[in-house]
């Protein structure tokens, strides 16, 4: 039996897929951050991928490493966040 040893991104007994965090096979390419998914709806800028982390700049009113509440001492209501 062959032993395959799979680039990165890649994975499977044949090097056949793409590893958890990549897509598009066969070239395996890092899934982008977005900000649904990584900064719950609430940032204004975001980038990175989930292979090396993502990093949201969050909207007025939320805070959080991924915006995920408000800026307690102005805002209240999460999810909405806003002003007291």
């Amino acid at each position: 039996g062959c032993t395959c040893t799979c680039r990165t991104g890649v994975t499977g007994a044949f090097c056949d897929k793409c590893a958890t965090n990549y897509e598009n096979y066969p070239n395996c390419t890092e899934i982008a951050c977005t900000n649904e998914a990584n900064c719950n709806g609430h940032a204004d800028s975001w980038n990175g991928t989930l292979v090396t982390g993502c990093s949201c700049s969050c909207s007025t009113g939320y805070t959080g490493q991924f915006c995920g509440s408000c800026e307690t001492s102005k805002y209240t209501g999460y999810p909405t966040c806003v002003p007291i």
